[in-house]
């Protein structure tokens, strides 16, 4: 029980709403393709390529304000595991924590598997894609600054014995869905100096699993390395029917579905258009002017999107259900290796209050906008904002 709850807190918090931007810096480039697509859904208009096949990627961010690699681990190990007698020895040599934080720690993951996916170019003011992916994203939100540590120094903290760590707010999330997504863009405006062109991807979202943990007034206390006391008189619990960790069931069928969308629009500046042009003969025979497909042609570009809009709604196991809890654990005397497994521990040492046949999850709709200028020859700056949009998930 004290290795899988450090582990929980460790991976978390190695690993914001929830979930953020995939394939960073690869998704807002010039040559992004299918990925660029992913984050603005214009982009398959007008694009570089004329057809392009992604076999298989995959982009994985984590992100917390607690705990980080120490510099060592990427300069002189670089990046590898191998060398250490085990994860305590790992922690010790290259995990650094924050000592004197005193605000609320958040940790986030999100894995993003791109499957066998495809853009293709239908013209000169046009283009498709399609796009198969597997994601997931878990987020910890106000966890107790004196709870990670203790928890980090897997319980063993002699100082932080008998303090009361009360965690107003905490929100626990995990959402695994796949998602079949078909894309179209097209050239709305193209003016010479002034481009502008738009796109939309309509997905069919397929929930694997989903769980949720959320209280307003907890308090933990560890009076020494095994006795763990917990105190709430309401803590919202439930997860679907498959655990986040398990994949989808055997069945081959989520356990719920849904539809959704992205849609953008890029607006470009091409303020030496005539450097791109070039006469060519037609089928005729006829000589005409004509714009290189294969270069960029902008001074600078501004793109705006909104990303991820869409909810599921699973259907809530039996075993979870909201409780209150008012007793003390003895971690020896527990091993939780999935969610049933936490399931019967609660059923042990909570009360039942209610639970929901029925919840609700949102994606992690967000508002992005990006920016490029060109500053010579090949050279280019970018920027790009991606912010969750709230009003899309309060009720969920």
């Amino acid at each position: 029980m004290k290795n899988i709850l450090l582990i929980s807190v460790l991976i978390l918090a190695s690993t914001g709403n929830s979930f953020s931007q995939d394939y960073l810096g690869l998704s807002s480039g010039n040559y992004g393709g299918i990925q660029s697509v992913m984050l603005q859904p214009a982009n398959v208009a007008d694009s570089r390529y004329q057809f392009e096949v992604n076999l298989v990627s995959t982009s994985l961010s984590f992100h917390n304000n607690y705990v980080g690699l120490s510099r060592s681990f990427f300069t002189q190990n670089f990046f590898s595991f191998k060398g250490y007698d085990n994860f305590s020895d790992f922690k010790a040599k290259e995990l650094r924590k924050d000592d004197y934080l005193r605000e609320n720690v958040f940790v986030k993951a999100n894995n993003r598997i791109n499957f066998p996916s495809l853009l293709l170019t239908t013209g000169k003011n046009s283009g498709i894609a399609l796009n198969i992916q597997s994601r997931t994203g878990i987020s910890i939100e106000n966890l107790n600054p004196l709870l990670a540590e203790q928890a980090y120094d897997e319980w063993g903290n002699a100082s932080l014995y008998g303090q009361n760590y009360i965690t107003d707010g905490l929100d626990i999330n995990g959402l695994n869905w796949i998602e079949i997504g078909f894309t179209y863009g097209k050239v709305l405006l193209n003016n010479e100096r002034h481009f502008l062109k738009a796109g939309v991807t309509a997905k069919y979202l397929g929930g694997v699993s989903s769980f949720y943990f959320n209280s307003d007034d907890l308090n933990v206390r560890a009076d020494n390395d095994s006795m763990l006391y917990i105190q709430s008189p309401e803590i919202r619990y439930g997860h679907s029917a498959t655990n986040i960790s398990a994949g989808i069931n055997s069945s081959f069928r989520p356990d719920a579905s849904a539809f959704g969308f992205d849609m953008g629009l890029v607006y470009e500046f091409r303020g030496q258009i005539e450097n791109f042009k070039f006469l060519k003969y037609d089928s005729d025979y006829n000589l005409k002017v004509a714009k290189r497909r294969d270069r960029n042609k902008y001074t600078f570009k501004v793109g705006v999107s909104l990303l991820d809009v869409g909810k599921f709604n699973f259907q809530s196991t039996p075993e979870a259900r909201n409780f209150s809890i008012n007793d003390q654990i003895n971690l020896n005397t527990i091993n939780t290796k999935n969610l049933k497994d936490l399931d019967a521990v609660i059923a042990d040492h909570g009360t039942y209050t209610s639970g929901a046949k029925e919840f609700s999850v949102a994606l992690p709709t967000a508002f992005s906008a990006q920016v490029d200028v060109h500053l010579y020859r090949g050279f280019y700056i970018n920027g790009m904002m991606y912010k969750p949009v709230k009003a899309f998930n309060n009720n969920c």
